[in-house]
């Protein structure tokens, strides 16, 4: 669990300042309004410090279809329906999209891996809209987009030539405004000149033919693929960003733009900006450093929120309370935990391997005391393949 935790934390993240620029690259600084009443310092007290706290409900377990064909490599990005009785997973590793029903049956497999009309390369992210029962997937240089119903081709939205550094890797779709985010690949970190140019941007906001860069990249590209770097907020339409490499304040999201929501600075163990400068091709040597690193898998709810971040290549947990403004819990977990995937305005979900959960009793240990898993009925696990989704919430205590 905690490699599969690690593979997906190790993540793309590349600068320290946040501004914005036309196309022509204009600097415009982002405005940050009462970023000192939002600042909220990590101190780690206690390395295993962390428990979900008492007021833990968990509200459903979906037990996922096993069948042979229905076998899922990894959990990449977690959809739920407006109405909550329908899961779509993407599975970026098989470029696959799994549909599931809120007890866990297979309704659908979206799979049209190949060259002709309507057929992509590689399934990079996607996007689902309920409300118009369609989706769109990132394949390299374009955006697609089908029918939920039968997957039948719609359209397509061109990224061809649009200038600086193009190869997306995660986008967004917030009524007609695309956001886009280019993660340098491993082969090209190793090329000294395409890690040097600072006029290479990570984020594009584009509205019909009109773009906008943000966040340019300075210290470069830190880890492998995994993270959705988009995370939905509590807030239709408002997403949460991954903070950039040395950075620690969560960007928001929306239509009209970015912007600082809060800041959550290390207070001791931060990285010195040397670091930051000298990191390039000695990155497991810097993950495996006792510098905390940046924040990551950011989940929001209306009251809560729910990121991790890494220090000597182990996973540490934040749970903040927005309306205490407080940090309720932070630290390493002394139980299996499981992997956070989702969130919404009053819920949190996330999944657990069936084969985790039989090594962890083998070892002697029970589920008794953990507040998520102590309800998994062990007796509905027919097989050790696909994973097992939780949905929970946290009660106002």
């Amino acid at each position: 669990m905690l490699k599969n935790s690690l593979i997906n934390f190790f993540v793309c993240i590349n600068a320290i300042y946040i501004f914005s620029c036309s196309e022509k690259r204009n600097e415009e600084s982002v405005v940050i309004e009462n970023l000192a009443e939002n600042t909220f310092p990590l101190t780690v007290k206690d390395e295993f410090g962390f428990s979900w706290p008492e007021g833990l409900v968990v509200d459903d377990i979906i037990y996922l279809d096993t069948k042979e064909e229905l076998l899922i490599v990894s959990i990449s990005k977690l959809m739920i329906s407006s109405s909550g009785d329908k899961y779509y997973i993407l599975d970026s590793q098989q470029s696959k999209m799994f549909g599931f029903d809120a007890k866990g049956k297979n309704i659908s497999v979206f799979n049209k891996i190949g060259a002709g009309p309507g057929e992509y390369r590689e399934i990079k992210d996607v996007q689902i809209d309920f409300g118009k029962n369609q989706f769109e997937i990132l394949d390299y240089d374009e955006i697609k987009k089908y029918s939920l119903t039968d997957f039948e081709y719609l359209e397509s939205v061109s990224l061809a030539g649009i200038k600086g550094n193009n190869i997306f890797g995660n986008f967004l779709n917030i009524d007609g405004v695309y956001y886009l985010y280019t993660s340098l690949p491993p082969a090209h970190r190793m090329i000294p000149s395409a890690r040097a140019n600072s006029q290479e941007f990570h984020l594009l906001r584009k509205a019909g033919d009109q773009h906008d860069f943000f966040i340019p990249k300075k210290y470069g590209i830190l880890g492998m693929e995994g993270d959705p770097i988009f995370r939905q907020s509590h807030i239709l339409g408002e997403y949460n960003l991954t903070p950039i490499l040395g950075n620690n304040e969560i960007i928001g999201i929306n239509k009209e733009g970015i912007f600082t929501k809060y800041n959550f600075p290390f207070a001791s163990n931060g990285i010195p900006k040397i670091e930051l400068m000298n990191f390039y091709d000695r990155e497991r040597e810097f993950l495996a450093t006792d510098y905390y690193k940046f924040l990551n898998n950011i989940m929001e709810t209306e009251r809560h929120l729910f990121f991790q971040f890494l220090g000597s290549s182990v996973l540490y947990y934040v749970l903040f309370d927005k309306t205490l403004k407080e940090i309720i819990s932070i630290g390493r977990s002394k139980n299996l935990m499981p992997e956070m995937i989702s969130s919404d305005s009053k819920y949190f979900y996330c999944y657990v391997l069936p084969a985790a959960l039989i090594k962890y009793i083998e070892e002697g240990n029970t589920f008794e005391n953990n507040p998520i898993l102590k309800t998994i009925d062990l007796k509905k696990i027919s097989r050790e393949d696909n994973p097992i989704l939780i949905k929970f919430h946290l009660e106002k205590i």
